[in-house]
């Protein structure tokens, strides 16, 4: 009797746990089917919302970080850092070696270039030699890294005529006395505005964005106009 009275025991033991054991799995199969259906909710309603949210527009260009092109071309850029200058001036001098001269006669900022390599020149979309900080803008505007100064004067000499000189005399320039007779304006400028320090939050600026402060009359907003 005691080892019947043991199996009994055994088995009923065993179907108790096997039982509870569909119980459980009854059970976490509600639980799981139950967090199913709620993350399904879920992710429709962000599905929803998020196609009836309004689009966030991109950033507008910041003078103030590095500048979104206008149009695909427009990949020249320009700093605040040292500065650079937005004229006009009365004829075109695009080509043309600028100086200036004091008041005592005497010339400086007279270009150093050496070659029609000098790594300041560039061939532009015409073919001509052109410095490389001189670009042009609509409306006849040019903008200018090297033209730092209003009371500068305008010869009739190329950039590829200078570049040539020094090359054949082993120079970086031509002397005075062949530049002084090349001059020819030594008040070319109709408009002027410069923008430039050192110690200040930089700004950069593309061609577009020059251009467009042209068109819309805001460039002396952001510029000093010296002219």
């Amino acid at each position: 009797m005691p080892f019947l009275y043991s199996i009994y025991l055994t088995l009923t033991f065993r179907s108790k746990n096997a039982l509870n054991l569909k119980n459980d799995l009854k059970m976490n199969l509600r639980i799981f089917t139950t967090g199913l259906i709620i993350l399904s909710l879920g992710i429709i309603l962000f599905a929803c919302n998020k196609n009836n949210a309004p689009e966030i527009p991109e950033e507008e260009p910041n003078i103030y970080s590095e500048p979104h092109p206008i149009d695909e071309n427009d990949t020249i850029v320009f700093s605040n850092y040292v500065g650079f200058s937005v004229y006009k001036t009365k004829a075109d001098y695009f080509y043309y070696i600028s100086l200036r001269k004091l008041p005592d006669g005497q010339l400086n900022a007279v270009p150093a270039i050496t070659s029609l390599n000098d790594p300041g020149l560039r061939i532009d979309d015409s073919g001509e030699i052109v410095r490389i900080s001189r670009w042009k803008l609509k409306s006849g505007y040019i903008v200018d890294y090297s033209a730092s100064f209003i009371n500068a004067a305008f010869t009739n000499i190329t950039f590829e005529e200078y570049a040539n000189y020094s090359a054949a005399n082993g120079v970086a320039g031509m002397p005075d006395e062949l530049l002084n007779p090349r001059i020819i304006d030594t008040d070319p400028y109709i408009e002027f505005y410069h923008i430039g320090c050192l110690d200040c939050n930089r700004m950069y600026f593309t061609l577009g964005q020059i251009n467009q402060m042209l068109e819309n009359g805001t460039i002396d907003e952001i510029f000093d106009k010296l002219k």
